[in-house]
């Protein structure tokens, strides 16, 4: 970075876009052949060219004045995505929390089952539908 950037303050760069921006668009609609309306000879998109400029030239001046420096806005930055951080590390331990009471804190159950609770588990399923069918064919 220059030394010139270095300088600026939040905000001064989006300024001096502005500007040049401005200058850029007024050239290219002075280019343009198409109809518009004219005031005081001058396109009205060149008019408006015009206003980003002195809106950007204005803001420039204002932050230069009143801006606050960089590395102060970084800081900001980082502080804000700290606690956002912080927030939503404490909001997903909230719903573990809840999650962990509405299932119970027991061992067991947050075990998977073992081979023979899963033959178990099958033999007694089985055993329902077959009694289930000796129903239907009586």
């Amino acid at each position: 970075m220059g030394r010139i950037a270095k300088s600026l303050k939040g905000g001064q760069i989006f300024a001096i876009y502005l500007m040049w921006y401005a200058l850029g668009r007024s050239w290219i609609e002075a280019l343009r052949v198409n109809y518009s309306t004219y005031i005081l000879g001058i396109r009205i998109n060149v008019w408006a060219a015009f206003l980003v400029f002195i809106l950007g030239a204005i803001m420039f001046v204002l932050l230069a004045q009143h801006g606050r420096s960089r590395k102060v806005l970084a800081a900001q930055v980082v502080a804000l995505t700290k606690r956002t951080a912080e927030k939503e590390q404490a909001r997903v331990n909230k719903s573990t929390d809840i999650l962990e009471n509405a299932l119970g804190s027991d061992e067991e159950n947050l075990q998977p089952a073992s081979p023979e609770q899963r033959h178990h588990t099958d033999d007694d399923t089985s055993a329902d539908s077959s009694s289930d069918t000796a129903n239907d064919e009586s």
